[in-house]
């Protein structure tokens, strides 16, 4: 089996992360920040994920990236989007979004490793 087939059908052994990003209406941050609290336990739900993080940019303070950490693309694509939770999550950001969101898929392709010197 190759990668191309594993990321296509949800097969593959690793998790998969996405990444997006959210542009928000200047001056709705903390207003978008406080519906990511409940919207969080609401994508919490679904056996699928992993986990989630989300950032607000520096350069760009009406900009957020959320990591989302799936255990396969079939739990993000098909599981997630087709559970009774996925209206109520849409219904929290969505109203928040003022561009078409950026979302990309990744799996891990190498190890990590410590950057502290001392702990190698």
């Amino acid at each position: 089996m190759n990668a191309e087939h594993e990321i296509q059908t949800g097969e593959q052994a690793s998790p998969v992360y996405e990444l997006t990003e959210f542009v928000v209406p200047k001056g709705r941050e903390l207003e978008f920040e406080h519906v990511m609290r409940t919207a969080r336990t609401v994508i919490a739900r679904c056996a699928g994920l992993i986990s989630i993080e989300y950032w607000r940019g520096v350069e760009r303070r009406n900009v957020y990236t959320l990591l989302l950490k799936w255990r396969s693309m079939d739990a993000h694509l098909e599981e997630w989007r087709n559970s009774p939770h996925y209206p109520e999550w849409s219904a929290l950001v969505v109203p928040f979004i003022v561009e078409p969101p950026r979302d990309e898929h990744f799996v891990p392709c190498g190890v990590a490793f410590p950057c502290d010197p001392e702990s190698v």
